[in-house]
């Protein structure tokens, strides 16, 4: 919900928040042999501590964790989130292989694991930041992720190296791979294929 919240305003504390959540899955609920159990590693004593792979009523937590692994791996450049989500996906393997249909956020993960999400980050200026986020968000393009950071903003990891400038920039990368950086609408329209 935080990536997504992100994507249509940013705050750094809520990226920052998504980080925090995202070191507690990885240190009290990971399973060493991949995925995440349901419960946390100081919970009571239990019989059996379930690890569900398959959707049910609701999304699958593996499939959401893996999910939000690949998008902070790719926005962040931490290779520790893409491999616990690679992992959780390789757990995963042979139920999805019996019962595809049953494990559709897992199938997600793993297309978005074989084929990086399109990232485009805009630094800017609050107030310029409105048009390019509009051309970002154009279409239906479900492996685009868009964010629009004000150039004040401090980042962390990769994203760091997406540099505000004196007038807008966007940044179009296909994973942790980026382009020259763009700095009028028209030329990120004509990136995206708008």
């Amino acid at each position: 919900g935080l990536l997504e919240l992100l994507q249509t305003r940013w705050r750094s504390s809520d990226l920052t928040f998504a980080c925090e959540l995202i070191e507690v899955l990885l240190t009290h609920f990971a399973d060493e042999r991949g995925g995440f159990f349901f419960t946390a590693d100081d919970h009571e004593r239990l019989i059996h501590k379930p690890k569900p792979f398959a959707d049910e009523a609701v999304p699958s937590g593996n499939g959401i964790a893996a999910m939000t692994l690949v998008t902070l791996g790719h926005l962040l450049g931490e290779q520790r989130y893409l491999t616990a989500a690679e992992q959780t996906v390789r757990a995963a393997l042979h139920a999805i292989e019996r019962y595809p249909e049953g494990h559709a956020t897992l199938l997600h993960a793993l297309d978005e694991l074989l084929t990086p999400p399109q990232m485009i980050v805009v630094r800017g200026a609050p107030a310029d930041l409105t048009p390019w986020q509009r051309l970002s968000h154009a279409g239906y393009h479900p492996h685009r992720q868009a964010f629009a950071i004000p150039s004040d903003a401090v980042l962390p990891g990769l994203l760091a190296e997406r540099a505000p400038r004196t007038t807008a920039v966007a940044y179009v990368c296909d994973g942790m791979t980026c382009r020259a950086p763009i700095t009028t609408p028209a030329d990120l329209a004509a990136a995206l294929k708008l």
